[in-house]
């Protein structure tokens, strides 16, 4: 998500990025798309970050943001989870947000000598901020209007925050 100011409207302007980054061996990917919020630059000014906003903040810097690419595929998806999150759940995000089925395959890989060894499952992310994964292929992030809905909401969410509220007023 990145902020590209105030709109002569009074609104502001973001464009987002929902989708996998464009890489040289022809990962897919899902053109950036305005949309407008509705915060006046003097509502953003004057206007207490809202209790969503509070706890946005608090899960935002809680969290770190991870990049997954398929070995395969070469297709990347980019996920934030907790700084002290393990292996298991950095695979049960994974899976969670592409939507794979039940029985799909989410394989941790890191590289050891000449090939790849699986991560144990119980080890903390620690300083880890790309991952490889093999597995079940999946070749994008596909988003339900449901999911896409809450997309939508968490990045309204993250514009609330005493942070991005104090770039504003600058």
């Amino acid at each position: 998500v990145r902020g590209e100011g105030l709109l002569e409207k009074g609104s502001l302007r973001f464009t987002c990025r929902a989708g996998l980054a464009p890489s040289a061996q022809g990962a897919q990917s899902v053109a950036p798309s305005p949309s407008s919020g509705g915060a006046s630059s003097s509502t953003a000014r004057s206007k207490a970050p809202s209790g969503a906003a509070q706890r946005a903040q608090t899960v935002v810097d809680d969290q770190v943001v991870v990049i997954v690419k398929h070995m395969q595929t070469e297709a990347q998806v980019w996920i934030r989870v907790s700084k002290l999150a393990t292996i298991s759940e950095v695979r049960a995000k994974v899976a969670s947000t592409l939507g794979l089925p039940k029985g799909a395959t989410v394989r941790m890989l890191q590289q050891c000598g000449g090939g790849f060894t699986p991560f144990p499952d119980k080890q903390t992310l620690g300083a880890i901020r790309t991952l490889n994964c093999a597995g079940t292929a999946w070749y994008d992030v596909t988003l339900s209007e449901a999911r896409s809905k809450e997309f939508l909401q968490d990045i309204l969410a993250a514009s609330e925050t005493g942070t991005v509220q104090a770039k504003i007023a600058a």
